[in-house]
């Protein structure tokens, strides 16, 4: 039986290829990965805060009987805050049309393209309807709610 002798002068030329294309593979998997997760990071940011805020609004709902009116100044000049500050500050909105007896509730800008249809798909389970808004949001709207 013949012993392969290992050459003194190192990798070849097609190992060099092979190895290339190895690390290459699994660098593209791990980039591929690490934006799908800084995506899905940035959806679930956004759904959580939506849960916080719609908390807020049931909350004043359970004690009043009736959805505030549109802006944020009942949630400031409440005897306690019912959504957190530092969320309204990250610009979402809320709007109340009496009109129609319907609320929105709208989210920051999104400009991020998968983000947005993300946040559109997992709003259209917890909405009546899901609209394109005037900042580049999405507004969720409610229907048959009570406000003023």
């Amino acid at each position: 039986m013949e012993v392969r002798k290992i050459s003194n002068k190192g990798f070849s030329t097609i190992d060099l290829l092979v190895w290339s294309f190895v690390v290459g593979i699994i660098l593209a998997f791990i980039g591929g990965a690490y934006i799908y997760l800084k995506k899905w990071g940035a959806k679930r940011e956004i759904l959580n805060e939506f849960v916080l805020i719609s908390q807020g609004l049931n909350n004043y709902y359970s004690s009043v009987m009736h959805y505030p009116p549109s802006g944020w100044d009942w949630n400031a000049n409440a005897n306690y805050a019912y959504v957190p500050q530092n969320l309204i500050l990250k610009g979402w909105d809320y709007i109340c049309d009496q009109d129609n007896r319907r609320i929105a509730i709208v989210t920051p800008p999104i400009e991020d393209g998968k983000v947005r249809s993300m946040v559109y798909e997992a709003l259209r389970t917890r909405c009546d309807d899901v609209q394109a808004a005037d900042n580049g949001g999405l507004a969720c709207v409610m229907y048959d709610k009570l406000c003023y």
